[in-house]
């Protein structure tokens, strides 16, 4: 038996299936043919990955739903403090295809982001502009959506 100096140490890791890690706020994967919507096997995943992660490097969170014979999974925006010019400022910058997520909001679509989003839907509504917002109840809070 040789003694060798020099040879660094094979790094242990796991190459993961899904590609959450690498996903940006607004960005979403598509898995075809899986069922079962928020209670798939991706959409699970996702929320394990998202718990993991929180405790090391800040909250993160997906939005999964059922599409065209599959489910698609969002990286969502997280926002815990409702403060009200916080609140707005999020829903103000909202990109076209862009979705927020406002934790601890049980009332869901009649939530104060909720509320807010259609306030500011009607205010630009009135003053010519074309904007739409879809909001969603999803895990114990509300995800907004700047449709255009």
């Amino acid at each position: 038996m040789k003694i060798e100096k020099g040879i660094p140490l094979p790094k242990i890791g796991k190459v993961s299936k899904y590609p959450f890690a690498e996903m940006k706020i607004g960005d979403s994967v598509f898995f075809p043919d899986v069922v079962g919507g928020s209670k798939s096997k991706p959409a699970t995943a996702a929320k394990v990955y998202a718990h993991r992660v929180s405790k090391s490097k800040g909250k993160i969170k997906f939005a999964a739903r059922a599409e065209n014979g599959g489910v698609r999974i969002w990286r969502v925006d997280v926002v815990d403090d409702a403060d009200n010019g916080k609140l707005k400022q999020t829903i103000e910058r909202l990109a076209v295809g862009e979705v927020a997520f406002f934790a601890d909001e049980p009332k869901g679509v009649k939530s104060q982001p909720a509320s807010k989003a259609f306030a500011l839907q009607e205010r630009q509504r009135a003053d010519g502009m074309a904007t739409t917002f879809r909001a969603t109840p999803v895990d114990g809070g509300v995800s907004i959506k700047r449709l255009q």
